[in-house]
């Protein structure tokens, strides 16, 4: 999710929740303000008296992070599904009686 200076403040909120401790280190009180919804960021900036420039590298850096943390915990549950999806397979195999693992097809044969 790229953000920018025209992005709502309470669409970024609600968008990366991660991003509220952004607008709490700069000491900007825009968490559960009822004017949220209706600022952007760059109005925040302007009204707080905030570097623009460096609150929104701040907030793009917390979403870069939140985005590859999410990626990574997404290969991790693949790597974890598929092994489990392995383990499944196995015990499947080992379930069977060895008479239907062994025995010839005999379907069709008269």
């Amino acid at each position: 999710m790229p953000i920018g200076f025209d992005d709502l403040v309470d669409d970024v909120m609600t968008g990366v929740p991660e991003t509220i401790r952004v607008f709490l280190e700069f000491k900007m009180r825009c968490v559960g303000c009822p004017i949220a919804c209706f600022h952007t960021v760059d109005d925040a900036c302007r009204e707080h008296g905030v570097d623009r420039d460096r609150f929104l590298n701040a907030l793009r850096t917390v979403v870069a992070e939140v985005m590859a943390s999410s990626a990574r915990r997404r290969r991790g549950f693949l790597r974890r599904a598929r092994a489990a999806d392995a383990v499944r397979a196995a015990r499947c195999v080992a379930a069977r009686p060895r008479s239907v693992l062994a025995a010839p097809r005999r379907w069709g044969r008269g």
